[in-house]
């Protein structure tokens, strides 16, 4: 019997996290953190913001506190719910058939959602932040 193995790539994740979410319209927002080393887009997922999508890339090489200020956004827009899906390594990390989830998106639920808030970012990470409105 022949058998097969595979190992997916970091790329193949992090084009699955862009593609699922696109977004719909951007969002009046503005991100920011303590040393610059974030770049973002606010966005709806569908045109009638049934889920805001909050990507956070840090392509630095610190943790880093990022701050999210919805504007034009009243109490929060109903914020139900989110979830944080991060994919994160060193630059010279990557799967291998003995590690094949070394670098694998990892999904938490986010706790304190508002119309401003403040997400923990990974160093060199892809973070995805999904927040339910209905």
């Amino acid at each position: 019997m022949v058998r097969y193995s595979f190992v997916l790539e970091s790329a193949v994740f992090l084009q699955v996290m862009f593609s699922v979410n696109r977004g719909a319209k951007l969002l009046n927002s503005s991100v920011s953190s303590s040393n610059g080393t974030i770049a973002a887009s606010v966005t709806c997922g569908d045109m009638a913001c049934t889920t805001v999508i909050i990507k956070l890339v840090n392509y630095g090489a610190t943790e880093v506190d990022t701050r999210v200020q919805f504007n034009n956004v009243h109490n929060g827009q109903n914020f139900k719910s989110a979830v944080m899906q991060t994919l994160t390594g060193r630059p010279n990390d990557e799967n291998t058939l003995d590690n094949t989830e070394l670098i694998v998106p990892r999904t938490k639920p986010v706790d304190d959602i508002g119309i401003q808030m403040t997400v923990e970012t990974a160093a060199y990470s892809v973070n995805i932040l999904t927040i339910n409105t209905k």
